[in-house]
């Protein structure tokens, strides 16, 4: 429900697109975090290529390292492939973030 004035039962504006950034920002910090956390932790415990059971032969875990762009596709592609595939991603943020806020 909307908050309202004491005065009044008209609900206040507040913007709270500011606070749903920060909260998505500090979820992606947190995600960001364990993922170099678990990543580190399987570089310390874990043999390359060699399998350790978790759950009997139905799950394990084995090191392995991706050299490609995702899952391994492009591996060959160069620096290229990067700089390209990030101008796209910036520019359609760029696209979004001007049609949200365009001003009225």
């Amino acid at each position: 429900m909307p908050r309202t004035d004491d005065h009044t039962s008209a609900p206040v504006s507040r913007r709270s697109g500011g606070n749903a950034a920060v909260r998505l920002l500090l979820a992606a910090l947190a995600v960001m975090g364990f993922d170099g956390l678990t990543k580190a932790w399987a570089e310390r415990a874990l043999a390359l290529g060699e399998p350790v059971p978790v759950v009997g032969d139905v799950v394990r875990l084995t090191l392995g390292y991706n050299t490609g762009v995702a899952f391994g596709l492009f591996a060959q592609g160069g620096p290229w492939l990067l700089v390209v595939t990030s101008a796209i991603i910036l520019g359609l943020a760029a696209w979004l973030v001007h049609g949200r806020f365009k001003p009225s």
